[in-house]
């Protein structure tokens, strides 16, 4: 739903492998009238005072990503920001994923955690962890090139179960705490610049919290539309039917 990113805490800094030397300058841009070419400005968004802002990291169905640099730590930080006023058919979704975050905390090693909301005069700002290694998107896309070395494989069985063990892990914390990520994808999956890299799940744009009683309810209809599926008569009209004819559950009853 929206574009995924984070800030980079000490463990997060990759080596310089600087040798000592300065490094030699670019040859500054000209136009074709020998004179220096213009760079476009990059926009402050009304956070000058608080934040340096970078490049842009993507863009999604609510705003923009851009990576900035925090002047009061001098980490940097991903700052999801969104245009306000923000149209009423998606404040409840912005407030809901921010509210899922704030949930979520720090708690997870493989979450993207998010640290403040600021607002400017035109920006609502989250403020989230800088993960600065890309997607799974874009690590998979650079292996085909060697897959040959792999049986064909853009990563073996033994580096997608790397990854899918910390996804589980990460959904997995989710879950227990009452949130449906509803979005997992490749796309969604950030990876860190650890050595092998860690991987962090992003962007609760399409998540929802649920209650344990509704939850219940819930499986007992899956249940349910799972004997009608498979009985001996199944039918896509027939099974929509009977499963919103379907008795009451009876949820958890609280204490006495």
């Amino acid at each position: 739903m929206g574009s995924c990113c984070s800030k980079p805490a000490a463990k997060y800094e990759a080596p310089s492998g600087s040798s000592g030397k300065e490094p030699s300058k670019a040859p500054r841009a000209t136009s074709t009238h020998g004179k220096p070419s213009k760079q476009p400005a990059v926009p402050d968004f009304g956070l000058l005072t608080t934040h340096e802002i970078i490049k842009l990291l993507g863009r999604g169905g609510e705003g923009e990503t851009w990576l900035a640099r925090d002047k009061a730590t001098n980490l940097e930080v991903a700052i999801k920001l969104i245009k306000r006023p923000i149209p009423k058919a998606a404040i409840q979704v912005i407030k809901r994923e921010i509210k899922i975050q704030a949930d979520l905390g720090q708690g997870h090693l493989n979450i993207v955690s998010a640290d403040e909301v600021i607002l400017s005069k035109s920006y609502l700002g989250l403020i989230m962890e800088y993960v600065p290694g890309g997607n799974m998107v874009s690590y998979v896309t650079k292996r085909r090139e060697t897959k040959g070395e792999r049986g064909g494989l853009c990563i073996d069985e033994d580096e997608a179960r790397y990854f899918f063990k910390q996804l589980v892990s990460a959904v997995e914390y989710c879950h227990r705490n009452n949130v449906a990520h509803r979005d997992l994808k490749l796309d969604n999956t950030l990876l860190d610049n650890h050595e092998p890299p860690w991987l962090k799940l992003c962007d609760f744009g399409f998540a929802k919290h649920w209650q344990e009683a509704v939850t219940r309810l819930s499986l007992a209809k899956i249940k349910r539309t799972y004997s009608i599926l498979h009985g001996p008569k199944p039918g896509a009209g027939a099974v929509m039917a009977a499963v919103e004819e379907e008795e009451e559950v009876e949820g958890p009853k609280g204490p006495k």
